[in-house]
């Protein structure tokens, strides 16, 4: 018997997964930087004979001469029961060249300073190591300690039963070196119990797959066990492929990198990207015909950094969750025309710093899982330029997209013509919503910015701006982009805080009926449900509210407050104003306000058309600019003028008026045709003008002070 010293995972048994023996002098050695970074577990297992290759007479395997221990040649070539040693390449290299070889364990390159390398090629040639397939025991190791390199071309083949590694251990002073190349059609590397590509501290190791090569494995692991291990992984070329059964973790404590080029494949199950903390991990996926797929789910930053690019026409497929910066700063950039990524349900980060984005006209199609499936935002995306799309479907079980995390700033952007769209295949519109400021406390910050022409969200389902307690959400509609959605609150939360503004000409907020809604449901838009709700409409912005009613409503439970700004807010310089295009504007009569309607504008001629009522404590406010109400309004709260501005009460017509008392500190002025009267009392310093061809019968006792200026008709 012969004693084998094992490092492991922390925790782990000789024969459990990530746990592997050491080559060394007399098979006991083990460096000080293993005994730092991992567990020694001492085992015994039955000694295997030994052979080393010394090329004494050609670069045959199958020459006997060619194999020998301390120097002396062997009566044969290694065999399933020998455990082989390439730690030379004079004088000469090893060539395995068509026949089937076997091998109970090969190291590459086994100790500090030793450089070795073996070529197995043509379809014929064949080498299988491992076969008792003891975990820990008889494995493939390509840069033990030492330098070692594996090349598999011209169809040939590779077949491990336990586990493979290229850059195993450290290898003092500078890391053990492996390298590994898969290349040609029909040559198939075959680990069964897993690879592992630089696994320990200083290994760097380098996989490359061409050519329509390939590797089957059941899992890969680059850049284990330590932060200083590097390891790479590239695949490139139609017919080229690395499938891996179980899991890939690239970037585990050390540096790893996946790269899928020019149509090569790569399939598994779950993937993380930088997986323990302090490590790095990316994944690069470009180009047409290049796929991704890891169906059950993938990380993207669990505790390390990390990358995900998909990129010039490639496409990736995450079918189940997918998590962008779990714990950790991570980023997914998927970009270029034809380039597409399915995914489950998708998280841009979660507890971590996640940053998605969509460009160039790239395509992200993400279908909600249920139970509690939903796209969230948690940190920041960015769907940018024409044809850029986030389409957002599937079974939703709580909501279709969230933005907002506790004590973060959480930003969607949409911009330069992207798009983000919400689709119609739910049924059931309440567990179906767009909700920015899913998260409330001190700090939170939830914003969706649409901007510039051809930029659009639209969702046939419900929309909240601030909707948990607390929450602080934003949404911003500019520069011409629009925003479709149904049924509308802003601020829904208890003590939340929500404003929409839609500024610039071509920009529009189209507020229709939501689809899906149980009977009685509420539609329209409602402003200030549960706490401070404010909508800005500047600058040649339009809000259409086509639902059933056309309605907007201005506050609702006790503690809620609404603004609704024609312009700028009150207190800040006048703009240009935009455009409401609705019915009815209702104050609630269950809120205690404040509730208003301010008018602060530069234009001489803006017509309201919607009716103002409610008996709500509701304000209307004439600022700045000349605001013209063409229907009879009979809202009961106060209406104030200040200096500067005009109200006008009517535009010609036989129509528009109020009911209530009217500080006037600026300008009113009737303009009607036929009989009208106003029984209010008109105060304030300001000033009356009658224009039009009607009459004009004020009943009241005003006391304005400012004159009174009879342009037309008659007072």
């Amino acid at each position: 018997m012969e004693e084998v010293l094992y490092r492991c995972a922390p925790g782990a048994g000789p024969a459990a997964a990530g746990c592997r023996g050491d080559w060394g002098p007399a098979r006991t050695r083990i460096g000080i930087l293993s005994l730092l970074l991992g567990t020694t577990c001492l085992s015994t297992v039955p000694a295997a004979a030994q052979t080393a290759w010394i090329g004494t007479v050609s670069n045959d395997w199958f020459a006997a001469a060619n194999w020998g221990s301390s120097g002396a040649p062997n009566a044969t070539p290694p065999d399933a029961g020998t455990a082989a040693q390439i730690d030379t390449t004079a004088p000469n290299a090893t060539l395995l060249s068509g026949g089937a070889a076997a091998a109970k364990s090969l190291s590459i390159g086994t100790l500090p300073g030793q450089t070795g390398s073996l070529t197995v090629q043509g379809s014929s040639g064949s080498l299988h190591v491992g076969a008792s397939g003891t975990l820990g025991v008889d494995n493939l190791a390509v840069g033990n300690q030492g330098t070692g390199s594996l090349t598999i071309s011209g169809g040939a083949t590779v077949t491990s039963d336990s586990q493979v590694y290229v850059a195993m251990n450290p290898g003092p002073p500078t890391g053990s070196r492996g390298t590994l190349l898969v290349t040609g059609p029909g040559s198939l590397l075959t680990a069964n119990n897993g690879m592992w590509i630089a696994a320990d501290a200083l290994a760097n190791g380098q996989v490359t797959v061409q050519a329509g090569g390939k590797i089957a494995t059941t899992s890969i692991d680059l850049g284990f066990f330590a932060s200083s291990a590097s390891g790479t992984l590239s695949v490139d070329g139609a017919g080229s492929s690395v499938t891996a059964s179980s899991t890939v973790t690239v970037g585990d404590y050390g540096t790893g990198t996946l790269n899928l080029t020019n149509g090569a494949g790569f399939t598994t199950l779950f993937t993380t990207i930088g997986s323990r903390a302090n490590s790095n991990g990316t994944v690069d996926v470009s180009g047409a015909g290049t796929t991704f797929s890891s169906t059950a789910g993938l990380t993207i930053g669990s505790q390390g950094n990390a990358t995900f690019n998909v990129s010039d026409g490639a496409t990736a497929h995450s079918d189940a969750i997918v998590t962008i910066g779990s714990t950790a700063s991570a980023a997914a950039n998927i970009s270029g025309p034809g380039t597409t990524w399915s995914t489950g349900n998708l998280l841009v980060g979660t507890s971590g710093n996640g940053t998605l984005t969509i460009s160039d006209g790239a395509v992200v199609n993400t279908a909600v899982t249920f139970p509690a499936g939903a796209a969230f935002v948690g940190g920041a995306a960015d769907v940018t330029g024409a044809g850029s799309a986030w389409n957002i479907g599937g079974n939703f079980a709580l909501l279709a997209l969230g933005i907002g995390k506790a004590g973060a700033t959480s930003t969607l952007t949409v911009e330069h013509g992207g798009q983000v769209a919400i689709q119609d295949a739910a049924t059931n519109g309440v567990l179906s919503d767009i909700r920015v400021g899913t998260a409330g406390g001190a700090g939170n910050l939830s914003q969706l910015v649409v901007t510039d022409a051809g930029s659009k969200v639209s969702t046939p389902y419900r929309m909240f701006v601030g909707y948990a307690d607390g929450s602080n959400a934003d949404v911003r509609i500019a520069n011409g982009a629009e925003l479709d959605s149904g049924f509308t609150v802003v601020a829904a939360g208890a003590g939340s805080t929500g404003s929409v503004t839609v500024t610039g000409a071509g920009s529009v907020w189209t507020v229709a009926d939501a689809i899906n809604l149980p009977a009685g449901h509420a539609q329209g838009l409602t402003i200030g449900e549960s706490g401070s709700g404010v909508v800005t409409i500047a600058d040649g912005g339009t809000v259409n509210v086509t639902a059933t009613n056309s309605t907007v409503t201005l506050g609702g439970t006790p503690g809620s407050s609404a603004t609704l700004n024609i312009g700028a807010a009150a207190g800040s310089p006048a703009v240009a104003p935009g455009t409401l295009n609705a019915d009815t504007v209702i104050f609630a009569t269950t809120a205690p306000g404040p509730l208003a309607i301010n008018f602060n504008h530069t234009s001489n001629d803006y017509v309201f058309a919607p009716w103002i009522t409610g008996s709500g404590p509701g304000t209307v406010n004439a600022l700045a600019g000349t605001t013209i109400f063409t229907t009879d309004d009979t809202y009961t709260g106060a209406t104030n003028v200040s200096a500067g501005a005009t109200l006008q009460l009517g535009n010609g017509g036989a129509t528009g008026s109020v009911t209530t008392d009217i500080t006037d500190n600026g300008t009113v002025a009737l303009d009607h045709s036929g009989t009208v009267t106003y029984g209010g009392v008109i105060g304030g310093a300001g000033a009356l003008v009658v224009k039009g061809t009607g009459t004009e019968v004020l009943t009241g006792d005003n006391t304005y002070t400012g004159g009174t200026t009879i342009q037309s008709g008659t007072l």
